[in-house]
């Protein structure tokens, strides 16, 4: 999932239809059409990078956007219940003797 995080320079400044707020937020790359994206990197009080996202199973990234410490946190918390699950079922297979 390609996915964009973006960080302003002045809080509440508007752009693409949306109040940045003061921290870096997490969208989908398809929560904006090709012109509002354009808009978004051209834009010199914006920071603008998209990548390549590898969300956890189940994490899933709300339309509106996401804090970046928020997502991060979610994305912390599936992976270590995900390793949790993993090491629960290594311990239940056991050797036989």
């Amino acid at each position: 999932m390609n996915i964009l995080r973006i960080l302003w320079k002045k809080p509440g400044f508007r752009r693409a239809g949306i109040a940045h707020p003061d921290t870096p937020m997490i969208y989908p790359a398809d929560r904006f059409n090709a012109a509002q994206l354009d808009q978004l990197k051209a834009e010199p009080k914006l920071d603008v990078i998209e990548t390549e996202g590898n969300l956890p199973e189940g994490v899933e990234l709300p339309k509106d956007g996401i804090p970046e410490a928020e997502l991060k946190a979610i994305a912390e918390a599936a992976r270590s219940a995900a390793d949790d699950g993993k090491k629960g079922s290594a311990s239940k297979g056991g050797a036989k003797t």
